[in-house]
C-alpha cells in the first residue's frame, strides 16, 4: 500500500501521479490518497478511481489525524511534490516506518538518504519530476517490497534517524562555535 496526501496544486505531484497512473498500476498494489483542493485534477483523480477501483481510493480529507493513519498504514509514502518548502512530511514517514518515495526539493534537501541497495539509506528517489522518473522510482519500491529483508531495512532505518531540533541545535551550535574561533 502507498500512501499519500497533499493539497492539490500545482506541482503538488498529483499531475505526476496522474500522467503515470497506468505504469504504477500495472504493478500488484493499491494507493490510498488525501487530498483538498479545488482543481480540474479532481476530475482526473475521479476518473482514475473508477479505472482502478481495487487499486486507488481517495478521500477529500485533510486532517493530522487522518494523516498519520495513511502513513502509519502504509507500506511506502508517496512524496512527489514538485518543491517543498518542509521536510515535516517526510520526517513523518521515516519516524512511522513508512519509506517516503521522494523528490528532492527544499527542507528535504538536506536530511535524505536514498536507498543505495546495500542496506542504506531511507528513501527512494524519484530523480526527476517526471512521470517516467515516478513510474520508476514505483518500480523500484516493489521490487524492494518483493524481498520482505530489503523492505524491513530501509523502513528500520528511516525509524533510526533522529530529526528532533535538539539534534540539529547541537549541530549548527558547533558550527557558529567555529566560526567564533576564527
Amino acid at each position: 500500500i502507498f500512501g499519500m496526501f497533499a493539497k492539490i496544486v500545482p506541482d503538488s505531484g498529483f499531475d505526476l501521479l496522474i500522467q503515470a497512473a497506468d505504469e504504477i498500476f500495472s504493478h500488484n498494489l493499491q494507493i490510498v490518497i488525501l487530498a483538498l483542493g479545488n482543481s480540474d485534477k479532481i476530475e482526473k483523480l475521479e476518473k482514475l478511481s473508477k479505472k482502478y477501483p481495487d487499486k486507488l481510493k481517495i478521500k477529500y480529507k485533510f486532517d493530522e489525524a487522518s494523516q498519520h493513519l495513511v502513513i502509519a498504514g502504509s507500506d511506502y509514502f508517496l512524496l512527489p511534490k514538485k518543491y517543498d518548502a518542509s521536510a515535516l512530511n517526510f520526517q513523518y514517514g521515516c519516524t512511522f516506518g513508512t519509506p517516503p518515495i521522494v523528490f528532492v526539493s527544499g527542507g528535504i534537501g538536506s536530511i535524505v538518504e536514498f536507498w543505495d541497495g546495500q542496506g542504506e539509506g531511507t528513501s527512494i528517489e524519484i530523480e526527476k519530476y517526471n512521470k517516467a522518473s515516478l513510474g520508476k522510482a514505483v518500480s523500484k519500491a516493489v521490487e524492494i517490497f518483493a524481498e520482505p529483508g530489503l523492505w524491513r531495512q530501509i523502513a528500520k532505518n528511516g525509524t533510526y534517524e533522529e530529526f528532533a531540533w535538539t539534534v540539529n541545535a547541537k549541530h549548527f551550535e558547533v558550527i557558529y562555535r567555529r566560526m567564533l574561533n576564527k
